[in-house]
């Protein structure tokens, strides 16, 4: 059987690695699900780099946007659990790290800029209680 993982894999290194280790010693196939690799556009991208159509790629340059979480009166749900599911960064982030790895193979060295826009959220639908 095949093992399909939602996105983050894991919120460390260690878990991650130790869930490789156990997929091998079962002879299971895993993928983590990004589903942007798929995109006809990415794909001719791909093939152009592979191709040399583009020249030597020396960077990467990625954003990452999503509203759906814009709202501050959107309530807190797991994407906000950096403890739990790796936050927003790895919810989001971990697409770029995939797409980088996609189209141009193993990164090298990352430089990031974040920031957190809304430090509070609702604990739930309507709730005046708040959350950080």
């Amino acid at each position: 059987k095949a093992v399909y993982c939602e996105k983050p894999l894991a919120v460390s290194l260690a878990q991650a690695d130790e869930m490789r280790r156990s997929a091998k010693a079962a002879g299971v196939v895993t993928q983590v699900g990004y589903n942007y690799q798929h995109n006809p556009m990415i794909g001719l991208a791909r093939e152009m780099i592979e191709a040399g159509e583009l020249g030597e790629i020396v960077s990467f340059q990625g954003e990452f946007s999503e509203d759906f979480m814009g709202n501050p009166a959107s309530p807190w749900s797991w994407r906000c659990e950096a403890a739990h599911a790796g936050g927003a960064l790895a919810d989001l982030g971990s697409h770029l790290l995939a797409m980088a790895r996609h189209l141009l193979g193993d990164v090298e060295a990352v430089c990031a800029d974040s920031s957190t826009v809304h430090r509070e959220r609702p604990a739930s639908l309507g709730s005046q209680q708040m959350r950080a």
